[in-house]
């Protein structure tokens, strides 16, 4: 019995300890976890600072905090944006920002350091002086900067309207009704008294069986040829003279509204086709392998017999003036000209 019970405790710890070694294998050990968790930080940490990395070897010693902090303003990354949809702009900073690259990096450069970064502080903190003066610069964009510019025509527009309106009414109310009804009461009284006319004036009202077919021709070729515009009801006036006054005046708005709309449409050519040119220019220089002097000239070569194509495309089939309308519709425009 005594021998029994010395193998029992013996074999008690050593089996504690197998069951030990058995959980330390299945299970990392803190160090294991904690050099794991570096590992994965100090890769996403250079992964968010590969760009900084990439503009710190382009400038080496240069700081240029004022430019990055100029390229944080919503105005200027528009502009940035804008300029990388044109295709000269690619081609020029395709041939130039190698150069300037090896320039900044270039040992005269680097020498002077110091001295640029003195500087470049100074402009930097002075630009954070302008932010606190005009808060309005680190939100400014170009929709808000055209609304801005276009603020008086637009107070002007909406105060003109109020005046012509208020005028209108007082027009109405203190000269029209008043004469109207003296000249309704007139036409009551002789209607009863002398000649009933029905309703209509007296001599105006004479002329309707000649004036209803022209007004009513004259109506049709209006709306058949200008299209846009309200209709005159035929049952709000007392005789077809006041009838024919309106449809002059109803011609004569939708006559003014066509033509500035054409006057706008002719005006909008040239920059639409510019831009069409462009888009043209951008597909061929996206086909070369990169924008090298040789590729940049294949793709203005290609992007030159595309347009003569189009051009003799649509003269051949007489649809040059229907080629320039497509290329000014709104969705072939940039914002600014829609």
């Amino acid at each position: 019995m005594p021998s029994n019970l010395n193998i029992v405790k013996v074999t008690k710890p050593q089996e504690e300890n197998k069951n030990i070694l058995h959980k330390n294998t299945n299970e990392p050990n803190e160090m294991e976890q904690s050099q794991t968790q570096e590992a994965v930080t100090e890769n996403f940490t250079e992964n968010s600072n590969l760009s900084a990395n990439e503009h710190a070897a382009r400038r080496g010693r240069l700081n240029l905090k004022t430019v990055d902090h100029i390229e944080t303003y919503p105005i200027v990354q528009e502009t940035e944006e804008i300029a990388k949809k044109i295709a000269l702009t690619r081609i020029i900073l395709a041939q130039t920002k190698p150069r300037i690259d090896k320039v900044v990096v270039s040992r005269p450069v680097q020498a002077v350091a110091p001295v640029v970064n003195f500087f470049d502080k100074m402009a930097n903190s002075t630009l954070s002086t302008v932010e606190r003066v005009v808060p309005s610069l680190k939100t400014k964009t170009y929709k808000r900067l055209g609304e801005e510019i276009a603020l008086p025509y637009t107070l002007s527009k909406k105060y003109g309207k109020q005046l012509r309106d208020t005028t209108a009414r007082n027009g109405d109310n203190y000269v029209y009704q008043p004469v109207h009804g003296r000249l309704m009461k007139f036409r009551k009284y002789y209607n009863e008294k002398f000649i009933d006319t029905k309703g209509k004036p007296l001599i105006r009202g004479q002329l309707d069986p000649v004036l209803l077919p022209v007004n009513n021709t004259f109506e049709k070729v209006t709306v058949k040829y200008l299209p846009k515009g309200k209709k005159v009801p035929n049952d709000s006036f007392s005789c077809e003279f006041n009838r024919g006054l309106a449809l002059e005046y109803n011609f004569m708005t939708r006559a003014v509204s066509a033509v500035s709309h054409q006057v706008v449409g002719i005006a909008k050519l040239p920059i639409a086709y510019g831009y069409h040119t462009n888009s043209v220019y951008n597909k061929n220089l996206d086909k070369q392998a990169d924008l090298k002097m040789k590729n940049v000239l294949r793709g203005t070569w290609d992007t030159i017999t595309d347009l003569e194509r189009e051009i003799w495309a649509s003269v051949t089939d007489r649809s040059l003036f229907r080629f320039f309308g497509n290329k000014s519709e709104g969705g072939d425009l940039p914002h600014l000209v829609q």
